[in-house]
């Protein structure tokens, strides 16, 4: 698109933009995790519910501590302050799915 405002490109062309790229590039990124994670995985061994709870806490905890500190990113941007009720509104903002869409 070259970087040319939607005005100078006619409103026809970003709409064909949008239908078309979307929905291509959406499905990249979980076909290369499933791929990647096929590729990864070890046959012969036995996977054991107690190796996949290890592993689904560990996720977990990065998820929460990486979307928490995306959400207070977030409020400071929107406030340019930093003050203990940003912490609280944060956490709400993570619990309640109000964070950034990749996370």
């Amino acid at each position: 698109m070259s970087n040319y405002p939607i005005g100078a490109i006619g409103e026809s062309r970003a709409i064909i933009w949008t239908v078309t790229q979307l929905p291509l590039g959406r499905w990249a990124v979980p076909v290369f995790l499933m791929i990647s994670g096929a590729l990864l995985l070890n046959p012969e061994k036995q996977a054991r519910w107690k190796d996949i709870w290890r592993y689904e806490r560990r996720m977990a905890l990065v998820l929460a501590t990486f979307g928490y500190a995306f959400c207070l990113m977030e409020q400071y941007a929107g406030t340019r302050q930093l003050s203990t009720e940003l912490f609280g509104i944060s956490i709400l903002h993570l619990l309640s799915g109000r964070s950034w869409s990749h996370l």
